[in-house]
Parts: structure tokens; C-alpha cells; sequence
């Protein structure tokens, strides 16, 4: 029977060497029942298993042998499903410490065969116990004979024994089902489990090389980096130090620069856990000197790692040298060791470019990142003040507010509860005139995620119980922003009280807590003027508004009934029209197409009659900004591909409307299929889909009647009507050639002409002035013989409507200003 005589089993997050004690894996024999012939000959190899959380280090190998032998060659294998893998490792012509005679069975010599292994062998048992293999292969002995067997038995209980005739290149298991007989010894130790998210930092020596004196008398400081969204709950340092130690004071540094900077921390006086010699180079004791340290200390790996520094300065212990030294190396990756003679207010950087040897170990987490878009809403508590009771018994309700142009998909709820609860129905209602008005969603019977004790006010446990909702909720910030309510009814938890009370504080600034006895059909505000503690959290957007004028033009589809083929082989146009006096800036097209697209092109056309006319123009290998399937109809997959134009192109409305045609061709996407259509329908109303084969010179309508499923996007404005009889006088400018100084401090006058017969109601003037104006006094005058003659009227202070820069001439900048009057 196979077993090992140390056996203790443990879950290890990471590996870490307990105390060692001597083991043995023993394959006990069945009374020499058989043995593998050919040792001498071939490589003969059995397995035996090393128990889960177990470290082996093999030194001895006893297999039973038939006739003494001369030396043998031992091989270390891995398990390879069941037969001897990958080479650990091999020793060749060990000569056997001894050979005892066991068994004369058959007439034949059978030895206990005992192999030192001239280095030992460390083999760990991974979770749920780990195979390997020993390999033999020996010279034949003193007794002669015709060759070496290794003793096999019939009631192994492990896998068989193998032989290979390729240097184990390839292994044949053993026809008789047969398993070898054979003892493997060592020492073991158990893996002893290391804290969840232990880590460590090693800053690893270089064969003692030098070290930093006057540890003793000066401080001495080394770096080390912690990476970008780490954090490290530092906890243990462990310096290799020449001389040991009596205490040693730690100080914890921020980086200035490749340098100590800012003090994080310190520790005075803290004796060493241990001090472990490692060496003795230049008939020096170095020790291993552990420190652990009297309160974790937090630190952060931020964007791009950050730099730490661990300062030393120790008292001399029992060795009784000259001097305390810090082990350093000349081969280091960071930056260099430092030293302060005035305690940390200056330092130095080792001239030799050296770098301590240490390691610093702790804690680890991942920051995870906060989803994009992450936000919340804290309604913070005020020191566990009050809370409501009885909602174990009533619904309670809190609001929160949304600020306008926000969308919250709310999915986590952490109210402040007090004493522990089963489960919770949540509700979530629109606001009514500050209480609780038309119920949004609700979910009945979340179990809570956590429910984290905050407190022991009043002698009361208080949780804060974290509530994730089955599935998001949008809720969205209307103009001047939008109030929501929680409602919640629980039932009581563990604590095996009689009533949850909601924490409630006397300094809220929203809606009072109300609470309702009717299941929300009608609410109470708290008459003491509480508001209740807790957060919301969700992912948040903004709701970007769409440009002043944004308009769509949608063909509308038909339920994917059809599409018109090989869009990646001709060009296929469809129209659209724009209203009478509107004018559209196209910046985006959606067209529905079968299989996806890599790029497209796309050509704008002014009609012809009901067809693809003059090319307006044209834009190539646009590469789409989504393409989100639709539909799987006929099998087929069915997108709304997004094509934003490199630029918009100005459309306008004539007349009676105008009609315009946009033309595609593609290249096929990477989806797979045989090529693009562009779906269409039979209950349009606008022109028929058109093709081309010949690059838009002619066209061919749909025989079906089918007209394209699209939508155009764009800025649309509307051609203001000019008023029944609007007119203007212009006396155009002369390129900015001269003008008349000191309109802010003289009266400045220009005539104008109006024919016989027109009457004219002026309400506006536009003067081309240097320098802009703040307010302009306006004069009416008749002509006196080419001259101001009587003012009709006069207007003062009047603020210009705009005041647009026409020129730079002379370097001064001259304005179109846009007076209009006020009758």
C-alpha cells in the first residue's frame, strides 16, 4: 500500500514553507510476487503522489531490485496523463549507499537497493495531490546474471509501471498491469497559507557585494514602486542588514523626485520578530532582520505606479561590531539608496550608484475601477441621530434629486437600517408636489447584498444594507432638474428585533420623510421634519442636446419584408424630399443593409425627373460609426449602419419642395456574407429605388416598386419670410479705403435717395464703423439744399442687435453695426 507518513492538507492562495519534518512515500511490495526484467537494459519507471499542500524535498530512492547493481541513473519526471512526462531532473552513476538482501524468492537475489540523491528534489502536491515519476536505468552488479529486474506486484492501487527503449523519449505501460515496489524519502513541510491578496516586493541581493555603512549613526533609505491601481496595506519589511540589531526606527516616505520626499509615517523603537544570518562574506555576519510593523500603512499605486521609500536607523545588538551596515548591490532596476545625516531633513544619494537589497511585504488589492460613468447620491446621516420606525411595518419613502440634462441608470440603494433585515421590497415613484406620487417600477424580495454594521448608537446595531436592484432603473433630470422617491418595506433579519427603523437626521435639505400605512396609497410627511440617510448609485450620462434645428428625414421600414442586392456591386440611389423654405445641413445617414459593411461611399444627387440627377457630391471609404443588428429576418443579419458625413452638405427646400437622392456602394464587411443589400419596401411613397451599373451615368428604377428603408440626419432652419414690401438701401463700401474720425465726439450724417411714389417705414440702419460702439443716438433730418435740414425724429441709447467684424484695414477693426430702431 502507497501512503505518506505526513499529510496535512490546507487551501493556499499563495505558498509560503512551514517547519520540515522527515517523510516517506512508501510503495510496499505484494511477497516478490513479479519483477520488470531489463533494468539494465531500458528505462523502467513508477509513479508515486505527493498529497495536496504538501512540499517534498526528496533525497533518498529505495526500489527493490533483482541482483545487486553497479550505479544507477535516476530521473525525476513530471505526470503527463497518466505516464511519465517532462524531465524534472536526472542523476547519473549514483553508486548505492547500500544494497540489503530481502528475499531469495525464485532462487533469485532481491535487494533493497538505497539511492542518495546527491542534491535533494522539491516537489509540491497543487491542489488535489500531484503525480510524479521516478525513472531507473543501472549497470549491472557483482552478482553476474543475466540482467537487473525492478520487483512489480499486481494490486498496486496507482498507475502502472512504464519502460521505455528511447531514453524516455516515448513510454509503454506494462502489459500485466503491474506497479513497481519502492520507497521515496525527505523531508516535508505543509504549505502554510499566506492572508488573501498577500504580496510582497523583493528588492533581491547580488551575492553580498557591499552594503551602506552607519545604519547606527544616520538614516539610510531605499525605494520601492507599487503599481498603477494597486493598493498595499504595508505591513512587514525585512532589510538584509550587516551585524544584528537591537531596534530599529522605520519611516515611511513619499518621492520627491527620485528622492525621500514627504513623511508618511514612523515607528520608533521596534524590535525585530527575527534575525536570520544568511551569509558571512568578508567574515561578516548579514542577517535577514524581520520588522513588522505596528499598524499597517496604506499605500497607493496612481496612474503610472507610484515611488515609496522605507528609511532605517537602528540601535546596535549583541554582535557588537563597529557599525551597522545596509546590504546594497550595484545592479539595481530603481532608484538609489539615499542617506540623511540630519534626520530625513536633507539626503544624499550614494555616489556609487548602489541600492539596498530588502523586501517589503503586506496586503494587496485592485482599486477596481468605477464604471464609466459611475455616480452617485449621498444623503449623508448626522451622526445616527434618529430613525423612523416600523419599516417592517409601513412603507417609508425618501427622496433624491436628479439634475436636469442627467440620465441615472439607477441599480444600487444603501439605506442606514437599524437592526438587521431579511429581505426588501423597493419602490421607486415619481415626485407629487413633494411626496411620493406615481410608482415608477418596483422589486419585491431583494436579498441584500451586504449589510455592513455603521454603529451601535442607542445600543442599536445599525447596517448599512446594500440593496442591488434585478435591473436598472432610468431615471431621467428634467429642465430645472427632477425629484424621485425610494420607498421600502422590509422584514426583519437575524437581530431577531421587533421593528427596522430608516436613519433620519434633522438637517436635510430635500423633502421631508413620509411614510404610508396603505401600501402608497396615500403618504404622511414626518412631522418632526426628518429626511432620511442613504444613497443611490447608478451609471449617469448626460443628455446631449440636440443641436438648435436638428431634424430627421425616416423612410420607414416594412418588417424587413425585402432588400434590393449587391450593394457591394453597383451603386443603389434612394430619394427623399425637403419642404419648401427649409434649409438642411446632412451630416449623418442610417441605412438598413444586410450583412455588415467595412466602408462605404456616398454620393448626394439634385433629381432628374424622378431619378439620380447631377452629382452634388460625393465622399469615399467612410468607415461606419456603429452597426447595430435589427433584425436576423430570412436568416440574415439586418444592421442600421451609422454613416456620418466628413462634412454636412446644405440642401434646400425650393419652391414646392425639392427632391434629392442619396446613391451607396460598399465593401463588403467582415460578417461572412456573400454581399450588401439595402433593404426596401413595398408600401413607400416617395420615387422607387433606383440602381446603377455603371458608376450613376444611367439609372434603372425597381421593377418590384420598391422604395429604400433609410434616415437622413442634419441642423434644419426655415427661410424667415422677408415682410410684404421689405426693401433696403445700400451704399456699398469701397474696400475700406478711408473713414471719418470721431463719430464719440461730433455728429456724423449721410444722406440717402428714396424714389417717387415709395413710401418707406425705416426700422433699421447698418453703419460700417471703426472700433465697436456701446450705444448710438440716432437723427432723422430732411435735406436743406444738400445739407441736414429739420429732424424729423431721433432716437438715443440705442444698444446695437450685433456688431459684426467686416475688415482688419489699417490694422483697426472696422464693424458692420446692426442699429434697430425703436419705432
Amino acid at each position: 500500500m502507497k501512503s505518506i507518513y505526513l499529510f496535512l492538507a490546507l487551501t493556499i492562495p499563495l505558498l509560503s514553507f512551514g517547519q520540515s519534518t522527515p517523510c516517506s512515500i512508501d510503495n510496499f511490495g505484494n511477497n516478490f510476487e513479479n519483477a520488470e526484467f531489463g533494468l539494465h537494459a531500458k528505462y523502467i519507471a513508477n509513479d508515486f503522489d505527493v498529497e495536496e499542500s504538501i512540499i517534498m524535498e526528496i533525497n533518498k530512492i529505495t526500489p527493490t531490485i533483482v541482483r545487486n547493481i553497479g550505479v544507477a541513473d535516476v530521473f525525476i519526471y513530471n505526470d503527463d496523463d497518466g505516464q511519465p512526462g517532462t524531465l524534472i531532473t536526472s542523476f547519473v552513476d549514483i553508486i548505492p549507499t547500500s544494497q540489503t538482501l530481502v528475499s531469495n524468492n525464485f532462487g533469485l537475489p532481491w535487494y533493497e537497493v538505497e539511492l542518495d540523491l546527491p542534491s535533494t528534489v522539491s516537489l509540491v502536491g497543487l491542489t488535489g495531490g500531484s503525480k510524479y515519476w521516478i525513472g531507473l536505468f543501472v549497470t549491472a552488479g557483482s552478482d553476474g546474471g543475466s540482467g537487473n529486474f525492478w520487483e512489480v506486484k499486481t494490486n498496486g492501487d496507482s498507475a502502472l509501471t512504464h519502460t521505455s527503449l528511447d531514453q524516455g523519449a516515448t513510454w509503454t505501460p506494462s502489459p500485466s498491469g503491474n506497479d513497481g515496489v519502492f520507497q521515496v524519502f525527505g523531508s516535508c513541510s505543509i504549505v502554510v497559507p499566506l492572508p488573501d491578496g498577500y504580496c510582497e516586493i523583493v528588492e533581491a541581493g547580488n551575492n553580498f557585494e557591499n552594503a551602506e555603512m552607519g545604519l547606527d549613526a544616520k538614516f539610510i533609505a531605499n525605494d520601492f514602486d507599487i503599481e498603477e491601481d494597486v493598493i498595499m496595506q504595508l505591513d512587514k519589511i525585512l532589510p538584509t542588514i550587516v551585524n544584528n540589531i537591537d531596534t530599529a526606527d522605520i519611516f515611511i516616505y513619499e518621492d520627491d523626485n527620485g528622492k525621500p520626499g514627504t513623511l508618511i509615517t514612523s515607528f520608533q523603537n521596534i524590535t525585530p520578530t527575527s534575525q536570520t544570518q544568511v551569509s558571512s562574506n568578508f567574515g561578516l555576519p548579514w542577517y535577514e532582520v524581520e520588522l513588522n510593523l505596528p499598524n499597517p500603512v496604506s499605500l497607493e499605486g496612481l496612474s503610472g505606479g507610484s515611488k515609496y521609500w522605507v528609511g532605517l536607523f537602528v540601535t546596535m545588538g549583541s554582535d557588537a561590531g563597529s557599525a551597522n551596515f545596509w546590504e546594497v548591490k550595484s545592479n539595481a532596476t530603481t532608484a538609489v539608496t539615499h542617506t540623511s545625516l540630519d534626520q530625513g531633513d536633507t539626503w544624499t544619494p550614494n555616489p556609487s550608484s548602489y541600492d539596498g537589497v530588502f523586501q517589503v511585504s503586506g496586503i494587496c488589492s485592485i482599486v477596481e475601477p468605477e464604471p464609466i460613468g459611475f455616480c452617485e447620491i449621498i444623503e449623508e446621516g448626522n451622526n445616527f441621530e434618529n430613525a423612523e420606525i416600523g419599516l417592517n411595518s409601513k412603507y417609508i419613502a425618501n427622496d433624491f434629486d436628479i439634475e436636469e440634462g442627467t440620465i441615472m441608470e439607477l441599480n444600487k440603494i444603501i439605506p442606514t437600517i437599524v437592526n438587521n433585515i431579511g429581505v426588501a421590497d423597493i419602490f421607486i415613484y415619481e415626485d407629487n408636489n413633494g411626496q411620493p406620487g406615481t410608482l415608477i417600477t418596483s422589486f419585491q424580495d431583494v436579498v441584500p447584498t451586504s449589510q455592513t454594521q455603521v454603529s451601535s448608537n442607542f445600543s442599536l446595531p445599525w447596517y448599512e444594507v446594500e440593496l442591488e436592484l434585478p435591473s436598472s432603473v432610468s431615471l431621467e433630470g428634467l429642465p430645472g432638474g427632477s425629484k424621485y422617491w425610494i420607498g421600502l418595506f422590509v422584514t426583519a433579519g437575524s437581530d431577531g428585533a421587533s421593528n427596522n427603523f430608516w436613519e433620519v437626521k434633522s438637517n436635510g435639505t430635500t423633502a421631508y420623510i413620509h411614510t404610508s400605512v396603505d401600501q402608497g396609497a396615500t403618504w404622511i410627511a414626518s412631522t418632526s421634519n426628518y429626511d432620511g440617510v442613504f444613497q443611490v448609485s447608478g451609471i449617469c450620462s448626460t443628455v446631449e442636446p440636440e443641436p438648435i434645428g436638428a431634424c430627421e428625414i425616416i423612410e420607414l421600414g416594412n418588417g424587413f419584408e425585402n432588400a434590393e442586392f449587391g450593394l457591394n456591386l453597383k451603386y443603389i440611389a434612394n430619394d427623399f424630399d425637403i419642404a419648401e423654405g427649409v434649409t438642411m445641413e446632412i451630416n449623418k445617414i442610417l441605412p438598413t443593409l444586410i450583412n455588415n459593411i467595412e466602408v462605404a461611399d456616398i454620393f448626394i444627387y439634385e433629381d432628374n425627373n424622378g431619378q439620380p440627377g447631377t452629382l452634388i457630391t460625393s465622399f469615399q471609404n467612410v468607415t461606419p460609426t456603429s452597426q447595430t443588428q435589427v433584425s436576423n429576418n430570412f436568416n440574415l443579419p439586418w444592421y442600421e449602419v451609422a454613416l456620418d458625413l466628413p462634412n454636412s452638405v446644405l440642401l434646400e427646400g425650393l419652391a414646392g419642395g425639392s427632391k434629392y437622392w442619396i446613391g451607396l456602394k460598399t465593401t463588403l464587411g467582415p460578417g461572412g456574407g456573400s454581399a450588401n443589400f439595402w433593404e426596401v419596401k413595398s408600401n413607400g411613397d416617395t420615387a422607387f429605388t433606383h440602381t446603377s451599373l455603371d458608376q450613376g451615368a444611367t439609372w434603372t428604377p425597381s421593377t418590384s416598386g420598391f422604395d429604400g428603408v433609410f434616415q437622413v440626419f442634419g441642423v434644419c432652419s426655415e427661410e424667415e419670410p422677408e415682410p410684404i414690401g421689405a426693401c433696403e438701401i445700400i451704399e456699398a463700401g469701397n474696400n475700406f479705403e478711408n473713414a471719418e474720425v470721431g463719430l464719440n465726439t461730433k455728429y456724423i450724417a449721410n444722406d440717402f435717395d428714396i424714389e417717387e411714389g415709395v413710401t418707406m417705414e425705416i426700422n433699421k440702419i447698418t453703419p460700417t464703423i471703426i472700433n465697436n460702439i456701446e450705444v448710438a443716438d440716432i437723427f432723422i433730418y430732411e435735406d436743406n439744399d444738400g445739407q441736414p435740414g429739420n429732424l424729423i425724429t431721433s432716437f438715443q441709447d440705442v444698444v446695437p442687435t450685433s456688431q459684426t467684424q467686416v475688415s482688419s484695414n489699417f490694422s483697426l477693426p472696422w464693424y458692420e453695426v446692426e442699429l434697430e430702431l425703436p419705432s
